[in-house]
């Protein structure tokens, strides 16, 4: 290998490295609700970022699932979230008062919304990163100078500024 190509190939890994991002996703609900889309999303994360650290925070998915990930090579860690798990994460971030009423909040229909809303919240809150939901398929690498946020959906059609005509659109700034 000339010095010129060595060079160049020594710029890209440097790149690559990085452009590495630290990506988090969620999962709150049993394993039989994970489909083949939620495993296309993390491909898609790992075909444009093969260096990406990627966590997944589940309460019942098995590290098992994601074999094949890890088998091939790629950064990706399964933590288990729980009781323990979402009262240590609340000393980082505000909402003790929320969690210390937890077992009161399990009990309501929109437990698992808003726990994952919660979680979500302190993950970045305290880390920083990004967020992605498992059903949103990245298209595109994503630059560390982009801004950019998600729409699945508004019963307020066309009233919000960052709703596009047709719905279900992601935007990019």
């Amino acid at each position: 290998m000339n010095a010129n190509c060595a060079d160049k190939l020594s710029q890209l890994e440097f790149r690559m490295m990085r452009s590495a991002p630290k990506i988090f996703l969620l999962w709150t609900t049993a394993p039989g609700t994970f489909k083949e889309r939620n495993y296309d999303v993390l491909e898609a994360y790992f075909y444009h970022h093969p260096n990406a650290e990627i966590t997944i925070y589940a309460s019942e998915l098995e590290s098992r699932m994601f074999e094949r990930f890890v088998q091939s090579g790629y950064n990706l860690l399964i933590v288990t979230v729980n009781d323990e798990f979402i009262k240590d994460l609340s000393k980082h971030c505000p909402g003790q008062t929320w969690v210390a009423n937890l077992e009161k909040w399990k009990s309501g229909p929109y437990y698992y919304s808003h726990i994952t809303d919660y979680v979500r919240f302190c993950l970045l809150y305290k880390n920083g990163g990004i967020y992605s939901d498992f059903d949103a398929i990245l298209i595109n690498p994503i630059n560390q100078h982009d801004n950019f946020i998600g729409k699945d959906s508004s019963v307020a059609k066309g009233r919000c500024k960052w709703c596009l005509p047709g719905g279900d659109m992601y935007l990019v700034n």
